[in-house]
């Protein structure tokens, strides 16, 4: 069952999501280029689209929007359309839900590329009264039933293939007012009842092949005031009933196999007609057969009565209407008297004889010489023109200005005369004019710019006179090329001035703020606004900087091959650019900056090798300048030669590429020198700095290897307090995994913002970065300037800054290195690499603060802003050791503890170890001295004596080193280590 019309919904209803669905459909499936230029949630106000006040889509127009493809089912959804017009498209199918549109009034699908039938289903749509389907490609036959549409008042089913016969049924449509069924291959007779519509007032049945003949009741179509059944094989006579269609004002019977007479007061009761066409048919009788006194010819313009059999002599009338008429044409019938044939001043008969009957003319008493030339001249045969055809007939004399007259004249030949005098400028409102001749005459004056106005549609031949040749022809006429005879002739017409001119027309030149000189047909165009010419007139210089100029930038340019400089600056030209820029290659300044220009940049740039300054900033082009290095010449500066959009922002995905760019420049018009930009990535430079670091720190760990000769002369107290007593850094000197974790883990966070600092002083044309862009291009100057307002005392304060804050550390770092191999093997690679990370860090806070400023710093704050930022990075590790000990001081306290009680071990062991070795020698010397004594004396009791001593001294010697160590153990038992890393005694 067919679906009924959807009642009455809100905004917020199930049927607003199956409109807005719908039109999803439409947008897939016509693919229209424009569909959602104005898209918002309420579709009401989305472009092409109306509604009512319940927010339903009562009109959907897309005309001329570019669609394609079958029409989709999904349309007839659309309950509530009333109008739906996609004409001029190139839609190819209506599909038979389109009956479901029962609200529509409109239905306009004329000008696309349909194909099949009209759907049977149309005659559901009672509401219809617009139906537009013409130049199609519909076959098949029109719908039988298509009169019930009882509304219906205009139906153009014209230019299609639809055959069979014109329904009957159609007499129904009582409101039918148009009715066009012309070019189609509709056959038969013309139904009897469509000439009871009294409504129609334009008809149009033309090249079709229906046959039968114009009945009486003609009459009924009261109303009618265009009527055309022309190019079918209708028959019979022209009924006198014509006679009384008082409003007819078009009326083409042309083409048919009409024969008999004209009904006798055809032309005097028709009181407004302006066109009558019978022509190609078999009418016979007088051309006009009433009496002089009963004409009524006010309002006729067109009338054609040739290709028929009338016969005898035209009316004497005929010469007092002729300035009214705009038309007429009686060739190739019978009857047409001689005495209206051209007459020249002497002899009336002469020249007849070549043009017989198939011309005729009257007079014109008030011209000179060839005064009685003809009004009109028809030619024979099949083509309809008119035409004064007066080659070599010896005319003299001045060209009249009342040719002007003759506005349906279409060729006028008098070449090969004497005519003498200047060409008259009225000759240029000639509407229909296709040829003009006056070749080979004695013409004298200039040549009136006025005849360009007609040069579109006419030959213009001129060649063989005497006009002047210090002023040229008027441009716009040497424009028309092979319908201006002498246009190529550089006398009149310059190529150059030519060429400059299709640029002025194509940039819209009449729009320009100075166009001095471009708009005069005459002024020699060395003489132009902002064009220069060397000695031999070619044109050197275009400079039109700032001048308003917009629309294509003609490829014409191309072919002023002697042009050195071209300056198109700061307009709006939005064309691209055109590959024949390439020819010029004695180019040496190109400047068309801040335009609109679009579209890849020509390969043949690369032939402009003479080229010493090109900027090209601040447009819309896309791809690859392929051109070589520009030298500092006499335009410019060497970092102004050449400047293109090859910097980030980009309005589009990817920037210009410009290899050999000295300068790029963003979508935001900020502008850097192509030397800044960084060949490396932030990557590669990090690999650099800490590479070359580290080599460094081993060098010194060999050199230390090599040229210190002692070894364990430096304990893990001094390492501790070069490596920082502050930084997290001493954790690598300590025992603890969780303390070499900390240290690693902050070591990978220092050099993780390094790496994102790094990355955003790198100046990548095709990336967005922090890095500032510093110069800018003005329009007025083609030297850009560097806005850099940093003054090199803000560099020495930073310089100063850096070396305080950050020299001590580097220097740390690097000693720790060279005394590592002093240390015992396994604590000596630790005392390395807690070395060789204070180095590494340190050196790369610089090298970042200092790349880091010169991409982003311009003005003083900037440079003592971002050092800070980058300081604070490189304190990290001693504010990692802070938290660290106020979350955990037991744990941080036992890592530097470890490494400090290590160091008073050995020290303490080393000072014992002496101490009992000199004990032990004054020992050793007094037992040598006491036995001295015993042998000297001999004494039993003396040697009992001094054994006893021995004893007892040697028993002191002992007491003293126990003494002496459980002293030094139990004063370091007392000590412990402090969260700064130094230690104190306990109480």
């Amino acid at each position: 069952d067919s679906p009924t019309a959807s009642p009455t919904w809100s905004p917020t209803s199930e049927n607003k999501f199956e409109e807005q669905y719908v039109l999803d459909i439409l947008y897939e499936s016509f693919g229209g280029k424009n569909w959602y230029e104005s898209a918002t949630q309420d579709y009401c106000r989305w472009k092409y689209i109306s509604c009512s006040e319940s927010k339903e889509i009562i009109e959907l127009d897309l005309s001329n929007q570019d669609l394609e493809g079958p029409i989709p089912k999904e349309i007839g959804d659309l309950k509530s359309l009333r109008i739906l017009d996609l004409s001029n498209n190139r839609l190819i199918d209506i599909p038979v839900e389109i009956e479901y549109l029962v609200e529509l009034r409109v239905l306009n699908l004329s000008k696309n590329k349909l194909k099949g039938s009209i759907p049977n289903g149309i005659k559901k749509m009672k509401e219809l009264e617009r139906i537009l389907m013409n130049e199609n490609k519909l076959k098949g036959q029109i719908p039988s039933k298509i009169g019930k549409l009882s509304n219906l008042k205009q139906l153009s089913l014209n230019d299609n293939k639809l055959d069979g016969s014109i329904p009957s049924d159609l007499g129904n449509s009582k409101s039918l007012q148009e009715l066009s069924l012309s070019d189609n291959n509709l056959s038969g007779s013309i139904p009897l009842e469509i000439y009871n519509i009294t409504s129609l007032w334009r008809m149009n049945f033309s090249h079709n092949e229906l046959t039968g003949e114009i009945p009486k009741n003609i009459r009924n179509l009261s109303r009618m005031r265009k009527l055309n059944l022309s190019g079918n094989k209708l028959n019979g006579k022209i009924p006198k009933s014509f006679t009384d269609l008082k409003e007819l004002t078009t009326l083409n019977l042309s083409d048919n196999m009409l024969n008999g007479k004209l009904p006798p007061n055809l032309f005097n009761k028709l009181g407004y007609i302006q066109e009558i066409d019978l022509s190609i048919n078999q009418l016979t009788g007088q051309f006009f057969p009433m009496k002089q006194e009963k004409v009524n010819l006010g309002t006729l313009r067109i009338l054609k009565l040739d290709r028929n059999h009338f016969v005898g002599t035209l009316p004497s009338f005929l010469p007092a209407v002729m300035n009214r008429l705009n038309e007429l044409t009686l060739s190739q019938n019978k009857g047409a008297d001689k005495k209206y044939c051209f007459n020249k001043q002497k002899d009336a008969l002469e020249g007849c004889g070549k043009n017989d009957l198939d011309h005729w003319c009257c007079k014109k008493e008030d011209w000179e010489n060839w005064q009685q030339i003809c009004s009109i001249f028809l030619k024979k045969k099949k083509r309809k023109k008119n035409k004064i055809c007066l080659p070599d007939s010896g005319l003299y004399g001045n060209i009249p200005v009342e040719m002007a007259n003759f506005r349906y004249l279409n060729v006028f030949d008098i070449s090969d005369n004497s005519i003498t005098g200047t060409i008259p400028p009225e000759l240029g409102l000639l509407p229909q004019i296709q040829k003009i001749n006056l070749n080979h005459n004695s013409l004298t004056g200039t040549i009136p710019s006025q005849l360009a106005s007609i040069g579109g549609d006419a030959d213009i031949l001129i060649d063989g006179n005497s006009f002047d040749e210090q002023i040229a022809a008027p441009v716009d006429l040497c424009l028309l090329k092979e319908k201006f005879d002498i246009s190529k002739n550089d006398t009149f017409c310059p190529p150059e001035r030519n060429y400059l001119k299709y640029f002025f027309d194509q940039a819209k030149g009449y729009e320009w703020e100075r166009n001095i000189g471009w708009t005069d047909q005459y002024k020699n165009h060395c003489e132009w606004e902002g064009v220069d010419c060397d000695d031999s007139g070619k044109v050197t210089n275009i400079t039109l900087t700032n001048n308003k100029l917009s629309g294509v930038l003609s490829p014409y340019i191309g072919d002023l091959t002697s042009l050195v400089k071209l300056d198109l600056s700061n307009n709006y030209i939005e064309s691209g650019l055109p590959d024949e820029i390439g020819n010029l290659t004695k180019l040496t300044y190109l400047k068309l900056s801040r335009n609109s220009l679009s579209g890849e940049v020509p390969a043949s740039f690369v032939n402009l090798q003479h080229l010493e300054l090109f900027q090209v900033q601040e447009n819309k082009l896309t791809g690859t300048i392929k051109m070589f290095s520009l030298p500092a010449s006499i335009y410019s500066d060497s970092d102004s030669s050449m400047v293109a959009d090859c910097g980030s922002p980009s309005i589009f995905e990817q920037p210009v590429v410009c290899d050999n760019c000295t300068i790029c420049c963003n979508s935001l018009g900020e502008c850097h020198t192509k030397e800044s930009e960084y060949r490396h990535t932030e990557h590669g430079i990090l690999a650099l700095i800490i590479g070359s670091s580290v080599l460094v720190c081993i060098l010194m760990a060999g050199l230390s290897f090599i040229f210190v000769k002692k070894r364990g002369k430096k304990n893990m107290e001094i390492f501790l307090r070069k490596t920082g007593e502050e930084s997290i850094y001493t954790f690598i000197l300590g025992e603890s995994y969780l303390g070499w974790l900390l240290a690693a883990f902050i070591v990978v966070i220092q050099i993780f913002v390094f790496q994102f600092f790094l990355k955003n002083s790198i100046l990548e044309f095709d990336n967005i970065t922090d890095w500032a862009y510093s110069w800018s291009c003005p329009v007025d100057n083609v030297n850009c300037k560097n806005e850099m307002n940093i003054s090199p005392i803000s560099w020495f304060i930073f310089a100063v800054v850096m070396f305080t804050k950050l020299f001590p550390d580097i220097y740390s770092g690097m000693w720790v290195c060279y005394y590592s191999p002093q240390v015992r093997t396994q604590k000596g690679i630790q005392c390395f690499l807690a070395g060789t990370v204070l180095f590494v860090i340190s050196v790369l806070s610089v090298v970042v603060s200092l790349m880091y400023n010169n991409a982003t710093a311009r003005e003083d704050t900037d440079l003592i802003i971002n050092s800070m930022v980058i300081l604070f990075v490189n304190d990290l590790d001693e504010q990692l050791l802070k938290a660290c000990s106020s979350a955990f001081p037991v744990f941080v306290d036992e890592i530097i503890g470890t490494i400090l009680c290590e160091t008073r071990d050995k020290s303490m062991q080393k000072e014992t170890s002496n101490r009992d070795h000199s004990l032990l020698k004054s020992l050793q010397l007094y037992m040598e001295d006491s036995q001295q004594q015993i042998i000297k004396r001999r004494n039993p009791s003396t040697i009992s004596e001094v054994k006893s001593d021995i004893q007892n001294n040697s028993k002191d010697v002992e007491n003293d080193i126990i003494y002496d160590k459980e002293d030094k153990i139990s004063m370091f038992s007392r000590m412990r280590p402090t969260s700064q890393g130094s230690f104190k005694l306990k109480n």
